[in-house]
């Protein structure tokens, strides 16, 4: 019996790939490198630690704090880290380097990091 297929999950990829697997062959080192690299930061993502402070931090500081600043009150749906995980690890669970975000200012925030900063560890290969 064929096993089912399923599109391979790089967006505006249509290949048709195995149910159990998530790219096609085109996409899959790309995947495979970023899950190398920030493995580490996808699991402290997903810890129970981190959801759990998380959501302790964001009952206690309800409000954007960007939305704050421009006047504009709205829920915060995010605990940002002030300082990246990337340059400095050991403030993960810091609640002084933590600050409530939207969605929207959390995006604008972490687009600027990404061009303010030369992406040196990426393979030659890799364009993101």
């Amino acid at each position: 019996m064929a096993k089912p297929k399923k599109f391979c999950a790089k967006a505006g990829c249509n290949a048709l790939i195995d149910f159990d697997k998530t790219y096609c062959d085109k996409h899959k080192s790309k995947y495979q490198w970023r899950k190398s690299y920030e493995g580490k930061y996808l699991q402290f993502y997903h810890s129970k630690e981190w959801k759990k402070q998380s959501k302790l931090f964001l009952l206690q500081n309800s409000l954007c704090i960007e939305c704050k600043r421009e006047g504009i009150i709205r829920k915060a749906d995010l605990v940002d880290h002030i300082i990246p995980l990337k340059d400095d690890w050991s403030k993960r669970l810091d609640w002084n380097n933590w600050q409530p975000l939207c969605q929207y200012h959390h995006n604008e925030k972490t687009r600027a990091e990404q061009y303010s900063k030369p992406h040196h560890n990426l393979p030659p290969t890799q364009n993101f």
